[in-house]
This record gives C-alpha cells, structure tokens and sequence, in this order.
C-alpha cells in the first residue's frame, strides 16, 4: 500500500536501487492540504525549531516522531519536501526568532515514486 511521508528534505538511500521519481512543485496551499490529509512524517524530531517556523508562517502542521525514522521509498509511495532556507544558522539550544521565519525561504514540492 502506498505511503504519503512529509519531511524537510530527502537522501538517495530512502530510495530503492531501481527507483525513479518525479517532482512537481507545491503552493503552500496544496502542501498544507496534502499534509492535512494525513501523512507519515519523516522527520528529524531534532528540527523542531524548523518545523515550527512552518506552523508560525504558513499554519502547516507537521507530526514530528519520537525519533528519527528510517524510510525506504517504494513504487507508489510520495514525498511531501517542505525546503527552508533561514537566513542563519541556528547554535545549539537557539530556536527560531519572528524576524528569522519571517525572512526565511520556503520551497514545497511532492516526489512521486514510480
């Protein structure tokens, strides 16, 4: 059965040797309605602060596991990709400030499988 993961980014080893994949790029509208319709997170629970921002700038609400999972992509499954880029890096123990998420950069899009 396939499976709609959402995660901050992607790796070459959540695919399989054969796989191939196309994207396609989100509004954040359709990105927030995917993730809404249930999703499996992939995420790290060490990029909270990240995933907050996105909940603060664009109301998207993304599950953050216990810890990290490991997934492997298989024909059928899809990709929810919510990219950020902030204007700095964070150090140990800082979070995300208003004039951070408000200057960070967000690309959505979704890899489908095949």
């Amino acid at each position: 059965m396939a499976t709609t993961f959402v995660g901050l980014a992607l790796a070459d080893g959540m695919f399989s040797e054969t796989a191939t994949a196309t994207r396609r790029p989100l509004t954040v509208e359709e990105a927030k309605n995917l993730v809404e319709g249930g999703v499996e997170s992939c995420c790290n629970p060490s990029h909270r602060t990240t995933l907050d921002a996105l909940q603060q700038k664009f109301g998207i609400v993304v599950p953050i596991p216990e810890k990290a999972p490991f997934v492997k992509l298989t024909s059928g499954d899809c990709l929810i990709v919510l990219s950020a880029r902030f204007p700095r890096r964070l150090n140990e123990g800082e979070t995300w400030n208003a004039d951070d998420v408000a200057k960070a950069e967000f690309k959505f899009g979704l890899w489908e499988i095949n």
